[in-house]
C-alpha cells in the first residue's frame, strides 16, 4: 500500500503533493510498470484524505502519461523507463562554452554589446513610441513606411547626386532601390592595374541599356 507523510506537505495542495510523491515513485522504479494501483477509494482511506484528492492525482498522473485507467480494472503504471533515460542524459550534459568574441560578427542577431549604442537606441524608441503610437498601429504601406522611402530619398538626393521624386506619392521602395542599382552600375568600372582581380571581367553596361532606364540620373516618378 501507498503510504505517505503528508504533513510535509507544506503550502503545496494536498492532491498535488499526492500526486508528486506518487511520480516520483514510478520514477525512481519503486512502482514497476504494469503494476496496479490502489483504488480511489481504498487509497483515500488509507491516507484519511478525501476521494477527490485522490482522483485528482490519478488524474494528473494519467494526463502526463505515468499511469493508465483500465476500464472495471482500475490504474496501472505505464513504462517511462526511456523517460529515466532522458532525465540522466539531460543531467549529464555539460555547460555550454561560452561564445567567443569577435570585433565584427554579421551573423543574424549578433552584435557586440560593447559597441551598440544602447542608451541612444533605447531613447529613439521611447521617443518612437511617444510620438508615433497611434502610426505604428496603422497597416503599413505597399509603398512602404513614408519616412523610410522619405530618407532613402534624402541620402540618394544628397550623396548620389540622383533625381528622386521627394513627394513618393506614388513610387514603392523598389523603384528607388531600382534607381540606386542602375545608378551604381552606370559608374565607371576599376582601373584593372588597379585590382588584377576584374582585368578579365566584362564592362559594366552604360545607364542606357538597363531596362526602364533613360538617363544616368533617374527618377522614380
Amino acid at each position: 500500500m501507498l503510504t505517505y507523510d503528508l504533513d510535509k506537505r507544506g503550502s503545496t495542495p494536498l492532491y498535488d503533493y499526492l500526486y508528486q510523491c506518487i511520480r516520483q515513485d514510478i520514477i525512481s522504479g519503486r512502482l514497476q510498470a504494469g503494476e496496479r494501483l490502489p483504488s480511489k477509494r481504498t487509497l483515500a482511506q488509507h491516507l484519511s484524505v478525501g476521494i477527490i484528492t485522490v482522483a485528482n492525482a490519478y488524474a494528473q498522473l494519467a494526463v502526463e502519461g505515468y499511469i493508465t485507467s483500465r476500464e472495471k480494472k482500475g490504474y496501472f503504471v505505464e513504462d517511462v523507463s526511456s523517460y529515466r533515460v532522458r532525465r540522466k542524459a539531460a543531467a549529464a550534459m555539460l555547460p555550454e562554452a561560452a561564445e567567443r568574441e569577435y570585433f565584427a560578427d554579421f551573423k543574424a542577431n549578433r552584435i557586440s554589446l560593447q559597441n551598440f549604442p544602447l542608451a541612444t537606441w533605447t531613447r529613439l524608441m521611447r521617443e518612437t513610441l511617444s510620438v508615433h503610437n497611434e502610426e505604428l498601429l496603422k497597416t503599413v504601406p505597399y509603398k512602404g513606411v513614408y519616412e523610410l522611402r522619405k530618407a532613402i530619398a534624402d541620402y540618394l538626393a544628397h550623396n548620389r547626386a540622383m533625381q528622386v521624386d521627394r513627394k513618393l506619392s506614388s513610387a514603392p521602395v523598389r523603384n528607388i532601390f531600382t534607381a540606386a542599382c542602375c545608378r551604381c552600375s552606370a559608374m565607371p568600372a576599376p582601373s584593372p592595374s588597379k585590382n588584377r582581380a576584374i582585368k578579365n571581367s566584362p564592362p559594366s553596361p552604360p545607364a542606357s541599356a538597363i531596362p526602364g532606364s533613360t538617363s544616368p540620373l533617374m527618377t522614380t516618378a
